[in-house]
């Protein structure tokens, strides 16, 4: 036979210390051989004291390194050319092994790389461990509720609406509310009355996250899915206007919206089905001005890959809480949703991370330039009324003038602010005692 030293073969003319860092490569990369008593060259050394090297080895495989080894490891010794030499096979393994003497650390790691055996970097050592610790795969049916003292009025009016028939004998059983031992689980605590998660609107004053923070909404507190039609109502009833337009040479009139809602339903529920309700975080909309983001803790791609999620191929993270969406007509198995935002605004709406997932929708231009023009006017004016509040009254505070103009004191403290970035006012002293100063 031919020795020659590959990727998946070691030569070593005689048994030395690396041997253990060699055979904790192999385990963590694709497995390999390693020859003992065979030189670089691929010529024949031999093994002279053999029965106390077949000791060695086998002792450093029982005792040196971890997860033990042993099952993944054979020891022959084969005579070549009149002389002994040892093979020592290795199988890839399941696990991060290392020298047990060193740890998880990079003296103790090694990965075969070419014909070298390499220590591994930390961030390595980290990424591998977590990829291959054998923990139970979160499951909202399997994951105990934080509570167990919780009940179902939202959850039975939804069902009695789209008059779903139910009793006390299959109500939580039908509906996957248990875990096999009887106790209520995640799924019943997200469509429970008791239900905490955070749904939250939250909304900035620029394009981007670095703009002014403007203010956020909860919808959260309640059952998941009366929570998700508060927050569908809301974008519908405050944010999505319509303005009507004439085409040339025409007189019928045309609506047209900032974002089409029944994209942006879809991807909601979308949304809360990907979500990650591991993190205990729900979903999110954020509000920019130029569009809106759909924003989950999870990511489809821990299901499928983005060729199917984009071809409207129905594999949710939370298959249980979907078959409940189903029922209640909430969402379809067809894919209808991902393809209804396609064919609306394109794939690129679509951000794809490991472990999130978003869906940015732009606002409709011609919407959006008609509903500027009219706020830059109402923000003019609600700025006049401030300025002359604090002239007639310069220690009034915001949440009076909150009072008095009918805002939020948020709204408030939008207007402040752009004043203030203006060079039109000034707040002179503590939050509480001082007073504002108009400079022009």
């Amino acid at each position: 036979m031919k020795y020659i030293e590959t990727e998946q073969m070691e030569l070593k003319r005689i048994y030395n210390e690396s041997f253990e860092k060699e055979v904790v490569s192999f385990l963590n990369t694709n497995g390999g051989i390693i020859y003992l008593g065979v030189n670089d060259d691929g010529t024949i050394h031999g093994i002279s004291d053999l029965d106390e090297t077949m000791k060695k080895i086998a002792n450093v495989i029982a005792n040196n390194i971890l997860p033990n080894p042993q099952d993944l490891i054979s020891i022959v010794a084969k005579l070549e050319e009149d002389k002994w030499i040892i093979e020592v096979k290795i199988s890839k393994g399941s696990d991060l092994y290392y020298i047990s003497k060193y740890g998880r650390s990079s003296k103790g790691c090694y990965v075969r790389i070419g014909t070298s055996c390499c220590s591994m970097t930390e961030e390595q050592i980290e990424k591998i461990f977590i990829k291959k610790m054998k923990l139970p795969k979160f499951s909202i049916v399997n994951e105990i509720s934080p509570r167990q003292d919780l009940t179902f009025r939202v959850f039975k009016i939804y069902l009695d609406s789209n008059e779903i028939y139910y009793n006390d004998d299959n109500f939580l059983s039908n509906n996957f509310l248990l875990t096999e031992d009887g106790k209520y689980n995640y799924q019943a605590f997200l469509l429970s009355d008791q239900c905490s998660l955070s749904i939250k609107v939250a909304r900035w004053e620029g394009k981007d996250k670095k703009s002014l923070y403007l203010f956020k909404k909860e919808f959260g507190n309640c059952s998941l899915l009366k929570a998700m039609d508060d927050l569908c109502s809301y974008i519908q009833s405050t944010l999505n206007e319509v303005r009507s337009f004439f085409d040339e040479g025409t007189t019928k009139r045309r609506d047209e919206y900032l974002i089409d809602y029944e994209a942006f339903r879809e991807g909601w529920i979308n949304a809360c089905l990907h979500n990650n309700y591991e993190t205990c975080l729900g979903p999110a909309v954020y509000l920019f001005n130029n569009h809106l983001e759909i924003f989950s803790y999870g990511s489809p791609l821990s299901v499928q890959t983005k060729e199917e999620f984009l071809k409207g191929i129905s594999k949710p993270i939370n298959p249980y809480l979907a078959s409940i969406f189903v029922k209640l007509n909430k969402s379809e198995e067809s894919g209808k949703g991902v393809n209804t935002i396609i064919k609306k605004y394109g794939e690129e709406v679509f951000e794809f991370n490991e472990n999130s997932f978003s869906i940015k929708m732009p606002y409709n231009e011609k919407v959006f330039n008609l509903i500027n023009t009219t706020q830059e006017t109402t923000q003019e004016t609600t700025q006049e009324k401030i300025i002359y509040l604090i002239r007639n009254n310069p220690y009034i505070t915001r949440k009076s003038i909150a009072v008095i103009l009918g805002l939020s004191e948020d709204g408030v403290k939008y207007h402040l602010n752009k004043l203030t970035k203006k060079g039109i006012i000034k707040h002179k002293g503590s939050t509480k005692s001082g007073y504002w100063e108009i400079l022009l």
